[in-house]
């Protein structure tokens, strides 16, 4: 359920908004008084607050809430009643948001000269009401000393209105009321086909705004279809589920992009923090790195393979660094290795500890020396789970030199109960972050 603010005029809601600076507070259902201390605030017309009701912290006055740190959640006081809104009726012609949709019955554009005299045709007594203007489905001009009284009324369902001259004289335009026009496309929704085509015998004039009316409804790309025969069905359908299929894609797509925007935020925030000297010896690993090539890899229990990887070391201000290695299959790009932990310095020595877990289901200690930008590490401590399968990995060996290039390189040496320590993977990684 999206949470949204209940007041007029407020667009908050839920993933919307920041929730460290806008919080959402519910109606206090079981306060009858102070219930209705906030209807009386809110000032709604025939609504009445359930238990999905809520209001954002916008609506309440500073004093309204209970003093907190920074990292807590955002309290209203017992007795706190809503005082700030905006009652403001919204003009959407004066704001110019007014949409207007100029159609020509032979298919055409609209010229230039006819979208101007639509424009100088919506006058100062037009404002807060809903024009609809069709310059160009009218008749000849009227002759000199011709009235322009609209003529009597031909049928029920004849919409009412105004015929006037343009701005320069030339061209008649009818203006209806905003009630005709409902009743028009109250009167084309329950009237049959066949009866619509014979009232368009009616006077040209009056038939106009008719004639426009069922020429917007029919040119509507959401109106209902109504398929006459199976294969229309099925085209139709599967039409509808291609657009549908289309909007998902779509959908995700934008979630995807939001998501690794926050994912980036996140990211940035916490490697904004100072690094820790105890580390400081390790800046050069600090960052994301890619394969420049397909690693390759062999043991003599396993046929040779290639893969990629990628490494990510990254501090929030503690004296370790975190790290994440992710392997793929270098065509399919299926995932494979994946290990994480962290990078420990003995203080005052060039002593290096990696706490390593792997999805494999074992847990490993390394250590080793660092000296200048490479680090060699030989297995410590090693854990597996009870179940996992042979053979059983009895030691493993890291070398990780930066190279004068700039490019990373790591060798993986690989001991198990039947084979002595053998090289095991071999790759080349550049900077990418």
């Amino acid at each position: 359920m999206v949470i949204s603010c209940a007041a007029v005029n407020c667009t908050n809601r839920q993933g919307k908004v920041d929730k460290a600076e806008i919080s959402f507070h519910r109606f206090p259902m079981n306060n009858a008084g102070r219930l209705a201390k906030w209807e009386q605030a809110v000032r709604r017309e025939n609504w009445m607050p359930n238990r999905y009701s809520f209001l954002c912290s916008r609506h309440f006055a500073p004093d309204c809430f209970k003093l907190r740190h920074k990292d807590q959640q955002r309290q209203l006081k017992d007795s706190a009643v809503p005082t700030i809104f905006d009652f403001t009726r919204k003009d959407r012609v004066s704001g110019g948001n007014l949409r207007k949709k100029l159609v020509s019955v032979g298919g055409a554009g609209v010229k230039e000269e006819e979208v101007a005299q639509c424009k100088r045709s919506i006058t100062a007594e037009s404002v807060g009401k809903k024009i609809w203007v069709f310059p160009e489905l009218v008749g000849p001009p009227s002759e000199v000393g011709e009235s322009s009284a609209p003529p009597p009324q031909v049928g029920p369902h004849q919409p009412t209105g105004e015929w006037s001259l343009g701005v320069a004289g030339g061209q008649e335009v009818f203006t209806p009321s905003s009630c005709s026009l409902i009743d028009a496309l109250h009167s084309y929704s329950s009237v049959s086909r066949q009866e619509r085509g014979r009232r368009g015998c009616a006077s040209p004039k009056m038939a106009a705004p008719e004639a426009c009316i069922s020429h917007l409804l029919a040119a509507t790309p959401g109106r209902r279809f109504h398929p006459k025969t199976k294969q229309e069905h099925l085209g139709f359908r599967r039409r509808k589920q291609a657009i549908q299929r289309h909007q998902l894609r779509r959908r995700a797509r934008c979630l995807h992009a939001v998501l690794y925007v926050r994912k980036r935020r996140r990211l940035q925030e916490v490697t904004a923090a100072p690094l820790n000297p105890a580390v400081l010896a390790l800046d050069w690993l600090l960052g994301s790195w890619e394969s420049d090539e397909p690693g390759e890899g062999s043991f003599p229990t396993v046929p040779p393979f290639r893969y990629s990887e990628t490494l990510l070391f990254t501090h929030v201000g503690q004296p370790v660094i975190n790290f994440m290695f992710n392997a793929f299959h270098a065509e399919s790009k299926k995932p494979l290795h994946r290990e994480c932990g962290f990078i420990r310095l003995q203080p005052g020595t060039n002593r290096v500890a990696f706490i390593i877990a792997q999805n494999s289901g074992v847990v490993e200690i390394e250590e080793g020396e660092l000296t200048s930008q490479q680090l060699t590490l030989q297995t410590h401590a090693l854990a597996r789970t009870s179940f996992a399968r042979e053979p059983h990995v009895q030691q493993i060996s890291r070398l990780f030199q930066l190279r004068s290039d700039g490019r990373l390189e790591q060798t993986v040496s690989m001991a198990t109960g039947d084979h002595p320590l053998t090289q095991h993977l071999h790759i080349t990684y550049r900077r990418s972050s």
